[in-house]
Parts: C-alpha cells; structure tokens; sequence
C-alpha cells in the first residue's frame, strides 16, 4: 500500500481505512473528543518538515495543530479562508457517521449473489516493464500499439495510467518504487493474434516535449526503452 498509483487497487485497502475511521470515530465518542483534542507536542510527523519534504504553503519546522491551514481547500462560505483540521475532526460535519449491522453475514460465500465479480473469459495480457519514472514528471499514459499489417500503420491496443508525483526526487518513498510495471488486457484478442502482433509501447506524458525525451532519445538522461512480452500460457 505504500505505492499510490496501485494503493487503491489493494482489496483490504479502502476497508482498512474505513476501519481506521471508525475506531478512531469510537476513541473520540468514549473521550469527548468530537470537536477537538489535544496533539501531542513534538510528536512524530506533526512538523511542516519530515523524510517527504516540507508540507506546501507552510515554513518549515512548523508545528501542526488543529488550527493548521488544510490547502488548498476552503471552508464553504469562503473563497479564501482555509479549512483547518478542527473543521473536519467531527466526521457528522462531513455528513456522515456511522451506522452497526449486527446481522451481517459472517461468510465469504453468503450474501447477495449479484454482488458477485462475474466470470471474464481470458484474455492475453502484455506485461511491460523498464520503465523508470524519475524523469517524468507526474502521472502518465503507458500506450501500446500494433502495426497493421495491410495499412502499416499503428492501432491502439491498449493503455494503463500511471499515477506519479510531479517531482519523484523529493519523495523519499517513490524513491523505493522507481520502475514501473504494469499489464495491459488485450481484450478482444485470441491467443493466436496475440502471438503473432508485433507491438510498440510509448509514453504519453502531459508535457509533449518530455515525452518526445523518454520515447525518442532527444534527451539521453531521460530515454526509456520499455520492455514487454504477451503472456497467453493462461489460454486455453
């Protein structure tokens, strides 16, 4: 979970924090702690500066308190004046709380069966991979094309969005998560057509100029030679 870009797509990971929330939710009901609470001063990672950097819009070695400005949100009857923890500590003034279903199945397999994932049939995937994000600023598209063998040109096969930081050299986490992979489902195509097509994988970014960088080679530092392979072995 300590990827952002696949962090979401973690099964536990939305539950786990909807978890968290709540027990949180309950230390506050059994502390009288709703509208506020005191932060224990000096406590780890409630300085504006830590192993990620300063925290945007505040000096640095700043303590953070409940009155700390939340940017680049503000409050509701205002288009300039800052939300600030205090404002969003009691989850009811988000217009939500919390509500116990004691009679909750207690199996995987109960439940309601529309809810289900139904059964895709297979598919075969493109797996790529060398693709390093230090010299790319901010998220991006992974494209796959295929050459047409009549018209000789390329066609869309596929595409994955990468979710990436603007300045991956200031993030001391995206430092342990430099390459990136990723598998693409050619959905629609048989095992034999997978087989036989012959693909290019580029790089769209949101500033053209670095993307003709990492695709083309204009800037060397910045070149990315993407490597793939078609995985079928999971076809019948």
């Amino acid at each position: 979970m300590g990827e952002n870009d696949t962090a979401a797509f973690d099964p536990i990971f939305f539950f786990h924090h909807c978890f968290v929330d709540l027990v949180f939710y309950e230390w506050q009901k059994k502390n009288n702690a709703l509208e506020s609470f005191d932060i224990i001063q000096g406590y780890p990672g409630t300085n504006s500066v830590d192993s990620q950097g300063p925290t945007p819009g505040v000096a640095g070695g700043t303590w953070l308190t409940l009155d700390s400005a939340l940017d680049p949100f503000k409050k509701p009857d205002s288009e300039t004046d800052p939300m600030t923890s205090r404002d969003v500590v009691n989850p009811e003034n988000l217009g939500y709380n919390y509500q116990y279903n004691y009679n909750a199945p207690n199996d995987l397999t109960a439940g309601e069966p529309a809810l289900f994932v139904p059964k895709h049939e297979e598919t075969p995937v493109l797996a790529v991979s060398n693709i390093n994000r230090a010299a790319i600023g901010g998220s991006f598209m992974i494209t796959a094309f295929v050459k047409n063998k009549k018209t000789g040109e390329n066609q869309l096969a596929g595409t994955e969005a990468v979710l990436s930081h603007w300045h991956v050299s200031g993030c001391a986490n995206c430092q342990n998560h430099l390459e990136v992979r990723t598998h693409i489902p050619l959905h629609g195509w048989t095992k034999e057509k997978a087989d036989k097509a012959h693909f290019d994988v580029r790089l769209q970014t949101r500033d053209p100029t670095v993307a003709d960088h990492v695709n083309f080679g204009d800037v060397p530092t910045q070149a990315q030679t993407p490597s793939f392979r078609v995985i079928t072995l999971h076809m019948t």
